[in-house]
């Protein structure tokens, strides 16, 4: 427990999850924080324990909803906050408003953070953005409001300074013009991990996330460097899918050389997906009591090792481990038939129209073989829906094509799956 903390989390106990939520993300930003729920331990005397945390906290951080507004031990926690900084100039209080509530009396003369109706990725930023004891100025100039130009920058490309850089980082997601707050929170990280404040963003590509920055050739190393090791796998609450180095060559062009993330921090970042995939497709598949999702989990996580590493993404991380564990499965099921245990089974959907509801692992295995040379793109959405257990939602969101698409996909691949499966392979 630090002995001092840049904040000290105040909540009524109806409101505990939004209290703990807000501290988390406060200090996977690198800030000090304390909160009741983790640092009012058994044993210690309560009161003390407050006043120490009151006193030691740079800043109060109030979690407004009304459980809040109308309990009288949460008045008596901000109260002296307040009284302490009633102008408000070092910032002392720091509502943030989680539920639909309106702030009365002294609460009512302070700006609040507000999170209500945001989605979670909005609500970190909104959160973050909101701390930062500088200017709210945006990182780049504000559109003139005459004008119909569009939201994000122009598309030009010009030739960087010397001594300047320009790189392209690709982000999951969507940002639309309603989430400025999301790009600026961006920036900001970006300009803190760089050390480089003059860092600019110079356009962006609506839809699919291309950010294209110029920074100092010093700033870019650091970024560079962060992205190597693993530790830039995040950045405003979206995921950082790749980081490439924009390079002008001959007669003005300019091609982009991507920065490769380390195999050991690729796989650190998304070894947890791999645990959730096993935990999914074990549920899906029945082999004997030996095989569990940990040891399909580390089976798959050794033989992915193998692979060499070109395209760091979450899509080409799903696509490997539903192939390497279906294969992990399908050796395992052949070694139980070897032993005379008798065949794995995979529980596929009603639309293949079987008279079994669970069928072999190996022949459904070796139907999408063939499934693959007919139709590669149905035997993927098939592959991923019961290999990596995703739903076809998550499908279509993973390979970039309407739920639509992929629901047909999944029914048309399905529907040559059920002929190969009634079908014997000659």
């Amino acid at each position: 427990m630090p002995d001092n903390a840049n904040f000290f989390v105040s909540y009524n106990h109806r409101d505990q999850s939004w209290a703990e939520w807000i501290a988390w993300q406060l200090e996977e930003a690198g800030y000090a924080a304390r909160i009741q729920a983790w640092d009012f331990r058994p044993g210690t005397n309560f009161v003390l324990e407050m006043h120490r945390s009151l006193t030691m906290a740079d800043r109060l951080v109030l979690v407004l909803s009304v459980n809040f507004l109308t309990s009288d031990f949460t008045q008596a926690e901000w109260s002296n906050a307040f009284a302490e900084d009633a102008s408000a100039t070092r910032k002392k209080v720091v509502p943030v408003r989680v539920a639909e509530c309106k702030p009365v009396g002294l609460l009512r003369t302070l700006v609040y953070i507000d999170l209500v109706g945001k989605d979670e990725i909005s609500a970190r930023a909104a959160l973050l953005a909101g701390v930062l004891e500088t200017r709210a100025k945006p990182a780049r100039a504000p559109r003139f409001p005459a004008s119909s130009a569009p939201f994000f920058p122009a598309s030009e490309t010009p030739t960087p300074p010397a001594g300047r850089t320009q790189f392209t980082l690709v982000l999951t997601g969507t940002i639309d013009e309603a989430e400025k707050h999301v790009v600026e929170a961006i920036v900001e990280h970006l300009k803190k991990i760089s050390s480089d404040a003059s860092m600019t963003l110079k356009r962006m590509e609506r839809g699919s996330i291309r950010m294209i920055f110029e920074c100092s050739e010093e700033g870019f190393e650091r970024l560079k460097s962060s992205f190597e090791r693993g530790d830039l796998a995040e950045v405003g609450g979206l995921q950082v899918e790749s980081l490439a180095d924009r390079v002008v060559v001959r007669g003005g062009h300019i091609t982009e050389t991507g920065v490769r993330m380390s195999v050991d921090a690729f796989f650190a970042r998304w070894y947890s997906e791999l645990q959730r995939i096993a935990n999914r497709i074990v549920g899906r598949t029945t082999p004997t009591s030996e095989m569990d999702a940990d040891i399909l989990v580390n089976e798959s996580y050794l033989r992915m090792r193998r692979f060499d590493i070109t395209d760091y993404s979450k899509r080409t991380f799903t696509e490997m481990a539903a192939r390497v564990m279906r294969h992990v499965l399908v050796d395992w099921s052949r070694r139980q038939s070897a032993m005379k245990r008798g065949p794995a089974l995979v529980e596929l959907d009603e639309a293949l129209v079987t008279s079994e509801t669970s069928l072999p692992l190996i022949e459904v295995h070796e139907a999408l073989e063939r499934l693959e040379r007919v139709d590669p793109n149905g035997a993927k959405v098939v592959e991923l829906s019961y290999f990596a257990g995703l739903t076809t939602k998550e499908v279509a969101e993973l390979m970039g094509i309407s739920a639509a698409t992929a629901e047909w996909r999944r029914r048309h691949a399905l529907s040559i799956l059920r002929s190969i499966l009634q079908t014997p392979d000659k």
